[in-house]
């Protein structure tokens, strides 16, 4: 836990010259950037404001993070206040295994015009390398065997080697390679996040746990998150910190039918989660009645996912398979530098929602054209 704080802590290298993203995310997430958390800034900002503004103007805006105008309406919601849009590309090659996250649109050109090559820097951004590389598991395989992550994401991470202790972090082995370099920069893909399915037939739930990897050191490196559906409804829910959110349009694990747009909305204080159905949930009660809610679908939006730009004809043997766009604290940057931590846990949940929803949609589209073969075969 020490080297956590002192890595969130830390301020040499040379990105301090520029302004580095903040993250939502805190302890125990350490970030390969300068980062500082949410929380820390939150509680900065609650000192001056204790300092120069009255007891009145305190009670008012006593959590920083509030939306005022929810707030007298009688609707407590701490979405964080967004500076920056980040637009993720999802993307796969043709004969290829899993799909890729690539930073920016900017960064996905670049992958196509080096001709999809993952060996060579050019610059200090690294653009063209991907964030993420999904690779699906056989579903069977799951199945027979419950162990066996549903999904591995392997991330692409920028390292400057000058930084004392950076290079120590990512050692080679099975879990960490060196792809490619560019004096002292280093681009590594780590063996990031395992994905595990877990349905509760008790009471129809469906719990996704979500390994993550900090770095490649082999202690105090792992922490876990958790995303949960249900077989039979829509939507699916997830927490950042003390932040519940919620996946709006995303379909139920029975359905047929799979959803190509979907948003994350972060829920108002009060209103109940899937996450705390499962067992050991707090399965507390909302606190505020139930005619003074509000629909999900009219809490503010953090990120949201659309397949409608994607690609049928391969473009230098590359398809462009879905959008998500994400919301950040600071201005973002277009390749792998100072990606904030609740970016990548997020964009991790949004990659296996699209492969859980794309398959629905390849399996609707076999039975609509089998129905169609066989009824052009009646009428021959």
């Amino acid at each position: 836990m020490d080297r956590v704080r002192n890595l969130v802590r830390r301020s040499n290298g040379p990105r301090t010259s520029r302004e580095t993203n903040v993250s939502v995310l805190r302890d125990p997430v350490a970030s390969d950037s300068d980062q500082a958390t949410l929380v820390e800034s939150r509680r900065s900002d609650e000192q001056r404001s204790h300092n120069d503004e009255g007891p009145g103007r305190q009670r008012r805006n006593s959590e920083t993070s509030t939306i005022g105008d929810y707030r007298v309406s009688g609707f407590v919601n701490r979405c964080p206040l967004f500076q920056g849009l980040r637009h993720i590309v999802f993307a796969s090659t043709v004969m290829g295994k899993g799909f890729y996250a690539f930073p920016s649109i900017e960064s996905f050109q670049q992958f196509r015009k080096n001709k999809r090559r993952l060996d060579e820097l050019h610059d200090e951004q690294a653009l063209g390398f991907p964030l993420f590389h999904a690779i699906p598991v056989n579903v069977f395989r799951t199945i027979i065997k419950r162990s066996l992550p549903m999904m591995k994401i392997h991330r692409y991470v920028l390292v400057d080697t000058s930084i004392p202790g950076e290079a120590e972090k990512y050692q080679e082995n099975e879990t960490c390679t060196l792809m490619a370099q560019l004096g002292t920069l280093s681009v590594y893909k780590l063996e990031f996040c395992q994905v595990f399915q877990r349905i509760h037939t008790n009471t129809s739930f469906v719990e996704y746990k979500f390994t993550f990897r900090i770095d490649n050191q082999p202690e105090n490196n792992l922490f876990s998150m958790k995303m949960v559906n249900h077989i039979h409804r829509r939507d699916t829910d997830s927490r950042i910190n003390d932040l519940n959110l919620r996946w709006l349009g995303t379909s139920g694990l029975a359905s047929p039918f799979g959803s190509g747009t979907f948003q994350l909305a972060v829920l108002d204080d009060g209103i109940a989660s899937f996450l705390d159905e499962l067992p050991g949930g707090s399965h507390e009660q909302p606190r505020r009645p139930a005619q003074q809610s509000r629909s999900p679908w009219q809490m503010p939006v953090w990120a949201t996912y659309s397949d409608g730009k994607s690609t049928f004809i391969p473009k230098k043997r590359t398809l462009r398979i879905a959008d998500f766009k994400i919301k950040e604290l600071t201005e973002c940057c277009q390749g792998l530098q100072d990606v904030p931590w609740d970016t990548l846990v997020l964009t991790c949940m949004c990659m296996v929602l699209h492969d859980l929803e794309a398959r629905k949609d390849r399996r609707s589209m076999n039975i609509s054209a089998g129905g169609e073969l066989a009824l052009a075969g009646a009428f021959m």
